[in-house]
Parts: structure tokens; sequence; C-alpha cells
């Protein structure tokens, strides 16, 4: 029935079909291969025919060895050892009654814990130019210069070479080779010719671009 954590509630319910009560006491068990096994008592209080009564066995273990091969028997004080109280069915003549059952329904799969996420720090470095006016701190980061000569202090905007020029910083560039120049666009293709000005056309003759205006353009 109900599930808590690793663990369920299983109930049995025993219906007396016999003419006569069993007069002693009489009690269930419940086995499973994982070494789990409960009794409970009071099996012999179900006294007439066609009476019922449900047995409930806690903290059976959640698991698919255990629930899928569970053993019911029965057992009371005065049974001989030859001659053990019985089931109307099951195996063994009676003996054991077998049960398979599924994993309760949201039972968590077993699964492999996640590993965290790892980041990897990024090094940075410091780089300067040595300009007039301030350059953009990425044009910095692509042309600049390590530490050194004039500017051998990083973040200190000192005078460096001549004509009022100064140390430009950039403490956080990315650390290695420079990063690549920004590549421009391509400008689109004119099949291999030069445009002729006077026609702003693709000319692969003589462009005249000059003298009067009516013999100006592309000859061919």
């Amino acid at each position: 029935e109900g599930s808590v954590s690793d663990t369920v509630d299983i109930t049995a319910t025993v219906i007396q079909d016999g003419i006569a009560p069993f007069y002693y006491d009489l009690s269930i068990g419940l086995a499973c291969p994982e070494g789990f096994s409960v009794t409970v008592g009071g099996v012999d209080g179900i006294v007439s025919e066609g009476s019922t009564a449900s047995f409930t066995f806690t903290a059976v273990p959640a698991t698919s060895t255990c629930l899928s091969s569970l053993d019911f028997s029965l057992s009371s004080s005065y049974a001989l050892a030859g001659a053990p109280v019985k089931f109307a069915q099951g195996v063994s003549g009676g003996t054991v009654v077998e049960v398979s059952l599924p994993l309760p329904p949201g039972s968590p799969p077993s699964t492999s814990p996640t590993p965290s996420p790892t980041t990897t720090p990024v090094a940075t470095q410091a780089k300067y130019i040595c300009s007039k006016n301030m350059p953009l701190p990425t044009t910095i980061c692509v042309e600049g210069s390590l530490a050194g000569g004039d500017c051998a202090n990083e973040n200190e905007n000192n005078g460096c070479q001549k004509g009022g020029k100064r140390c430009w910083w950039n403490p956080a560039c990315l650390g290695g080779d420079n990063p690549p120049p920004i590549t421009p666009s391509p400008t689109p293709s004119t099949g291999g010719c030069p445009v002729c000005a006077p026609t702003g056309q693709p000319c692969c003759g003589t462009c005249i671009d000059s003298g009067k205006p009516s013999r100006r353009g592309c000859s061919a």
C-alpha cells in the first residue's frame, strides 16, 4: 500500500474458508530474499466460515529483489514440526504462498548523481597603447603591448614617447595571444573588374572618365 522513503507497507487479507476455526494461536509471516522477515498474530481470530481479516506488514524494503519474491506462511506454537499449518493454496503443499509485486508508483529511479558543473578560470593581463588620444578598451587588447619601456608601470597613465602621448591601459585583456582583429565585411563582388566612375558599373575594358560627357564610360 503506502510507501515511506525506501520502504512500503503490505497488507494481506486472509479468508476463513474451512468448516471449523483454528482453535490455537495462529500468526501470518512475511519474508523476502533480502533477509526481511516479520510475523503478525491474530489469524486465529477469524472464526466464522467466509470471514476475512487484513494484516499489515510495515517497513518492507521497496526493492525489486524483495517485492518480486514475497513468501507468506502460517505458524502456531502448537503446530508439530512435521505437521505445519497450511494455506488452502500455495506451494509446498500450501505451507507457503508466493507473491510478486511491482515497485510502488513514484519510487525514484536509481540514477548516478549528477556531477556539479565546473568552471575554468579565465586569465587576464594588462596591456597598453601609447597614444595622444584614449583608444577603445578592445583596441588596447588587440593592438596593445605588455608593460615595458615608458609604460612599465601597469595602470599608470604616465607620458610616453613624444607629442603629448600617454600610456592608456586595459587591465582586463584575456591572457595568451592577442585576439584576432575584427575583419570587415567583404564588399559586394564586381565580377573581377573595376568600377567605372562615370557609370558606377564594372568595366573590364577602358574606363573613360574625362573629356566630353558623351564619350565618358566603359569602352571595350
